[in-house]
Parts: structure tokens; C-alpha cells; sequence
């Protein structure tokens, strides 16, 4: 009996103790901050331009978003009588990276992309016009190019970044825009992301509408989220809300109908332009695979989720190193 009694208050001292030892194990993960810690705070002012107008408290609250998803202690707040923000946040960010999360417009637009077949005539009237003003055999376009596209996709060709801007001049031409179909004339001419491993871009033909809008604007976005892809690379994914999900589901019908792709345009720039191979795409989830490194990835997503702002520069950026 008297060795009963010894393991029953045993086996109750051990309940005690693990009684009392649950809330210090709950007090222990509450105190400790996962992943990176700040080392550094960065102190920077950015400006808006005049005309714009725009540096107010809407974008005072998405800055806050923004740099609320990296750092949980920051400061943002609008200068007085100036169209600039004060921004302090303590964070284990480089500066590059931070300076990007600053400056990036988030500017998210959905195109129709036109096919190589059917913009290259309006190229081959590019050299046709050199030839005849100078009396030569050249053609400016294709001579500097890496490579052409493939035909019935949406890549017109590819280029290394010192002839971009060449080329860029050359379809700025006002002549030159004449030479276009008339049901093309609502055309823009975008370079997609610097290729890893050739250090190329691609340039792509978008459509406009007759009010030179995009096929979608990027504010029906209601979600975005960093994920990885079947070959674990990092990507995007995005839920619309209900007006973009019918919007989304339109265009992807039409694209698989009419064999175009879309091009996923972030700050004038082509991320991807997939095409559409199963049909119309319902419930608004797309993906946007844009060879990403993590990093890019997260800053993106946090910046979409946190709202587009109109164009900024930097100021003032200073570092502070913590001890």
C-alpha cells in the first residue's frame, strides 16, 4: 500500500511539472523572432514628381504595407509643405534591395501579345525604308539582333542591352509607325527581363485597346503569394478579385480560341507571356514564372499585395550599422 501511494504522488509530481512547464515553453517561442535579424537601419526620403501630385496619404499607407511585411520597426511619414515621405525601418536588407523595394512602382498590367508572323512585315518595311533612304542593303533591326522569333510566338526577337536602345529609336520613328497595318497601329513595344544566362532581353508587340489601356490593369489583383513550381524555381501566384476573374476569364478564352499569348507586364517590363493551353481560365489564379531568384520573388509578391505607387526617386538613403 505504502509503495502505491509513493508512485501515485510520483506520477502527480511529474504531471505538475509538466503542467507548469507548458506556459514557460509558450513564453519562450512567443519571445523569439524567426529567420534573419535587422542589422542595419536605413533612413531614406523619396520624392514624387510635381505634376503627379500623388504623394499624399494613400501612398504614405501602402509604403507602411510595404515595409511592414520586412521590418516591425519602421517609420513612414509624409514632409510637410514637400511632395516627399520620410521612411525609417530597421531591416537585415542590402541596400540595393532595399533602394528596389522603395522605387518599384508595382505597376501590374495584363497585354494581349501580338505573334512574330504578324509584325514581322512591318520590320521588313523597316529595312525597306533604310534601303531605299540610303541607298543601301542593310537591315537595321535584324543585323544587331541575337536571334529572331520563333514563329507563332510572341517573342519578335531577342537583343543584348547595348542595341536595345538602337532599336528602341528605330521603332520611336514617326514614319516608320506608318508603315504598321491600320488595325495594328495600337501596338507597344516592350523589352521582357534580362535573360540569365545570355544577358539578352526579348522584345515583345502588345495591343492596346482603342484608349490605349491594356487588356487588364493590375488593381483587380486581390492576393499575391510567393511560391515554387514544379521545378522548385521560385514564381507568383495571384488571386483576382470577382470583376478580374471575369476579366481573366475572357481573355484566357480568347487567347486559347484566337492561339495568342498574354504577356504579364510589371513597370513596362514583360515578365512572362504564357499562352493558354486548356481553355478559359476560371476563378481568377494565375502564375507569373519570371526566372526569379527568391529574393525577387518575395519583394515582388509584398509589393503587389501592397498596391502600385506612382513614380519615385531616392533622395537621401543613409546606413546605419547596429551593434
Amino acid at each position: 500500500m505504502a509503495a502505491l501511494v509513493v508512485f501515485e504522488l510520483y506520477d502527480m509530481g511529474k504531471l505538475l511539472f509538466r503542467l507548469l512547464l507548458i506556459p514557460f515553453l509558450f513564453l519562450s517561442l512567443y519571445s523569439c523572432t524567426f529567420g534573419p535579424q535587422p542589422d542595419k537601419i536605413i533612413r531614406a526620403t523619396v520624392e514624387f514628381d510635381e505634376d503627379l501630385k500623388f504623394g499624399n496619404i494613400e501612398v504614405v499607407e501602402i509604403f507602411k504595407k510595404r515595409i511592414g511585411k520586412i521590418s516591425n520597426n519602421f517609420k513612414v511619414e509624409k514632409i510637410a509643405n514637400r511632395n516627399q515621405i520620410m521612411i525609417e525601418f530597421a531591416t537585415h536588407y542590402d541596400s540595393d534591395r532595399a533602394k528596389k523595394l522603395l522605387i518599384t512602382q508595382g505597376d501590374l498590367n495584363f497585354y494581349e501579345a501580338y505573334k512574330v508572323d504578324e509584325i514581322t512585315p512591318f520590320f521588313e518595311g523597316i529595312n525597306d525604308f533604310f534601303n531605299t533612304t540610303k541607298d543601301q542593303n542593310i537591315s537595321p533591326i535584324f543585323d544587331i539582333t541575337s536571334n529572331k522569333g520563333r514563329k507563332g510566338g510572341a517573342v519578335l526577337l531577342t537583343a543584348l542591352e547595348k542595341d536595345t536602345l538602337l532599336i528602341n529609336e528605330y521603332l520611336s520613328l514617326e514614319e516608320l509607325g506608318k508603315k504598321l497595318p491600320t488595325e495594328r497601329r495600337f501596338v507597344k513595344f516592350v523589352w521582357g527581363r534580362k535573360e540569365k544566362y545570355t544577358n539578352s532581353f526579348s522584345l515583345y508587340a502588345l495591343k492596346l485597346s482603342e484608349q490605349l489601356k491594356p487588356a487588364i490593369r493590375g488593381g483587380v489583383i486581390e492576393q499575391a503569394r510567393q511560391e515554387f513550381n514544379q521545378m522548385s524555381d521560385p514564381t507568383i501566384t495571384f488571386k483576382m478579385n470577382e470583376e478580374g476573374s471575369k476579366q481573366w476569364e475572357d481573355l484566357t478564352g480568347k487567347a486559347f480560341k484566337n492561339h495568342f499569348q498574354i504577356a504579364i507586364v510589371v513597370d513596362n517590363e514583360v515578365y512572362s507571356a504564357p499562352s493558354v493551353a486548356t481553355g478559359s481560365i476560371k476563378g481568377g489564379m494565375s502564375e507569373i514564372n519570371g526566372g526569379f531568384t527568391l529574393e525577387e520573388a518575395q519583394d515582388l509578391a509584398n509589393i503587389l499585395n501592397s498596391g502600385s505607387i506612382p513614380k519615385v526617386n531616392i533622395v537621401s538613403f543613409n546606413v546605419e550599422k547596429l551593434k
